[in-house]
Protein backbone atom coordinates (compact mmCIF):
# COMPACT_ATOMS: atom_id res chain seq x y z
CA UNK A 1 0.00 0.00 0.00
CA UNK A 2 1.14 3.55 -0.72
CA UNK A 3 2.89 4.86 2.44
CA UNK A 4 1.31 8.32 2.26
CA UNK A 5 -2.23 6.92 2.02
CA UNK A 6 -1.54 4.38 4.75
CA UNK A 7 -0.38 7.17 7.07
CA UNK A 8 -3.43 9.33 6.30
CA UNK A 9 -5.80 6.40 6.77
CA UNK A 10 -4.35 5.13 10.05
CA UNK A 11 -4.14 8.68 11.44
CA UNK A 12 -7.81 9.28 10.56
CA UNK A 13 -8.84 5.99 12.17
CA UNK A 14 -7.05 6.97 15.38
CA UNK A 15 -8.16 10.62 15.36
CA UNK A 16 -11.61 10.20 16.88
CA UNK A 17 -13.00 12.33 14.04
CA UNK A 18 -14.90 9.38 12.54
CA UNK A 19 -17.75 7.48 14.20
CA UNK A 20 -17.45 3.77 13.49
CA UNK A 21 -20.31 2.14 11.64
CA UNK A 22 -20.98 -1.25 10.13
CA UNK A 23 -22.15 -2.80 6.85
CA UNK A 24 -21.85 0.38 4.76
CA UNK A 25 -18.99 2.58 3.65
CA UNK A 26 -20.94 5.52 5.07
CA UNK A 27 -24.28 5.80 6.82
CA UNK A 28 -26.29 8.95 7.43
CA UNK A 29 -29.49 9.46 9.42
CA UNK A 30 -28.36 6.99 12.04
CA UNK A 31 -29.70 8.95 14.98
CA UNK A 32 -26.17 10.03 15.85
CA UNK A 33 -24.83 13.55 15.52
CA UNK A 34 -22.36 12.48 12.83
CA UNK A 35 -22.41 10.05 9.94
CA UNK A 36 -20.93 6.61 10.61
CA UNK A 37 -18.19 5.01 8.54
CA UNK A 38 -16.77 1.52 8.25
CA UNK A 39 -12.99 1.15 8.06
CA UNK A 40 -13.03 1.27 4.24
CA UNK A 41 -15.46 4.19 4.30
CA UNK A 42 -12.90 6.28 6.18
CA UNK A 43 -10.40 5.75 3.36
CA UNK A 44 -13.10 6.64 0.80
CA UNK A 45 -13.95 9.81 2.70
CA UNK A 46 -10.30 10.90 2.80
CA UNK A 47 -10.04 10.29 -0.94
CA UNK A 48 -13.24 12.19 -1.67
CA UNK A 49 -12.08 15.17 0.39
CA UNK A 50 -8.83 15.25 -1.57
CA UNK A 51 -10.40 14.63 -4.99
CA UNK A 52 -13.14 17.25 -4.48
CA UNK A 53 -14.74 16.48 -7.85
CA UNK A 54 -16.28 13.22 -6.62
CA UNK A 55 -18.97 13.11 -3.94
CA UNK A 56 -20.82 10.58 -1.83
CA UNK A 57 -24.02 9.46 -3.52
CA UNK A 58 -27.01 7.66 -2.04
CA UNK A 59 -27.39 4.04 -2.99
CA UNK A 60 -30.47 3.33 -5.11
CA UNK A 61 -33.56 1.61 -3.67
CA UNK A 62 -32.89 2.53 -0.07
CA UNK A 63 -35.64 1.81 2.43
CA UNK A 64 -36.72 5.24 3.77
CA UNK A 65 -37.15 3.72 7.25
CA UNK A 66 -33.47 2.72 7.43
CA UNK A 67 -30.26 4.67 7.60
CA UNK A 68 -29.05 5.86 4.21
CA UNK A 69 -26.10 3.97 2.76
CA UNK A 70 -23.82 5.98 0.57
CA UNK A 71 -21.31 5.01 -2.05
CA UNK A 72 -18.72 6.76 -4.17
CA UNK A 73 -17.77 6.90 -7.83
CA UNK A 74 -21.15 5.49 -8.92
CA UNK A 75 -20.19 2.12 -7.47
CA UNK A 76 -23.31 0.20 -6.54
CA UNK A 77 -21.73 -1.71 -3.71
CA UNK A 78 -21.98 -0.53 -0.17
CA UNK A 79 -18.90 -2.13 1.34
CA UNK A 80 -15.90 -2.30 -1.01
CA UNK A 81 -13.43 0.23 -2.32
CA UNK A 82 -13.84 1.70 -5.81
CA UNK A 83 -11.19 0.72 -8.37
CA UNK A 84 -9.94 4.31 -8.79
CA UNK A 85 -9.23 4.54 -5.06
CA UNK A 86 -7.51 1.15 -4.96
CA UNK A 87 -5.16 2.35 -7.66
CA UNK A 88 -4.43 5.70 -5.99
CA UNK A 89 -3.86 4.12 -2.57
CA UNK A 90 -1.60 1.42 -3.92
CA UNK A 91 -4.08 -1.40 -3.39
CA UNK A 92 -3.82 -2.66 -6.95
CA UNK A 93 -2.00 -5.91 -7.59
CA UNK A 94 -0.46 -7.58 -10.59
CA UNK A 95 -2.42 -8.34 -13.74
CA UNK A 96 -5.05 -5.67 -13.10
CA UNK A 97 -6.33 -7.09 -9.82
CA UNK A 98 -7.64 -4.72 -7.19
CA UNK A 99 -7.84 -5.27 -3.45
CA UNK A 100 -11.25 -3.75 -2.82
CA UNK A 101 -11.47 -5.44 0.57
CA UNK A 102 -7.84 -6.03 1.63
CA UNK A 103 -7.10 -9.10 3.75
CA UNK A 104 -5.52 -8.94 7.19
CA UNK A 105 -4.42 -11.68 9.58
CA UNK A 106 -6.10 -11.61 12.96
CA UNK A 107 -4.04 -13.38 15.60
CA UNK A 108 -5.59 -12.01 18.78
CA UNK A 109 -7.40 -15.06 20.18
CA UNK A 110 -10.40 -13.11 21.44
CA UNK A 111 -11.20 -12.08 17.86
CA UNK A 112 -10.45 -15.36 16.12
CA UNK A 113 -12.96 -18.06 15.44
CA UNK A 114 -10.19 -20.65 15.45
CA UNK A 115 -9.18 -22.27 18.71
CA UNK A 116 -5.47 -22.24 17.91
CA UNK A 117 -4.09 -18.69 18.41
CA UNK A 118 -0.92 -19.72 16.54
CA UNK A 119 -3.07 -20.15 13.41
CA UNK A 120 -4.25 -16.69 12.37
CA UNK A 121 -7.49 -16.14 10.54
CA UNK A 122 -7.28 -14.23 7.30
CA UNK A 123 -10.25 -11.93 6.82
CA UNK A 124 -11.08 -8.87 4.76
CA UNK A 125 -11.05 -5.51 6.49
CA UNK A 126 -14.82 -5.35 6.03
CA UNK A 127 -15.23 -8.55 8.05
CA UNK A 128 -12.75 -7.35 10.68
CA UNK A 129 -14.86 -4.21 11.05
CA UNK A 130 -18.38 -5.67 10.71
CA UNK A 131 -18.17 -9.26 11.98
CA UNK A 132 -15.31 -9.14 14.47
CA UNK A 133 -16.13 -5.55 15.48
CA UNK A 134 -12.52 -4.51 15.89
CA UNK A 135 -12.18 -0.86 16.88
CA UNK A 136 -10.75 1.72 14.52
CA UNK A 137 -7.56 1.75 16.62
CA UNK A 138 -7.19 -2.03 16.31
CA UNK A 139 -7.87 -1.84 12.58
CA UNK A 140 -5.32 0.97 12.20
CA UNK A 141 -2.72 -1.24 13.89
CA UNK A 142 -3.48 -4.10 11.48
CA UNK A 143 -3.32 -1.81 8.45
CA UNK A 144 -0.03 -0.31 9.62
CA UNK A 145 1.52 -3.73 10.23
CA UNK A 146 0.16 -5.69 7.28
CA UNK A 147 -0.68 -3.53 4.29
Amino acid sequence: MNKEWKQKWTAALRSGEYVQGYNYLKLTDTGKAKSCFCVLGVLCDLWLKEEKKVQWTELPNQDPEQAHGLTAFGLHDKSILPFMLCEAAGLAGEYGTYYQNPDVRITVSSFCRTTDPAEPEIVGLTEANDDYMLTFKQLADLIEEQL
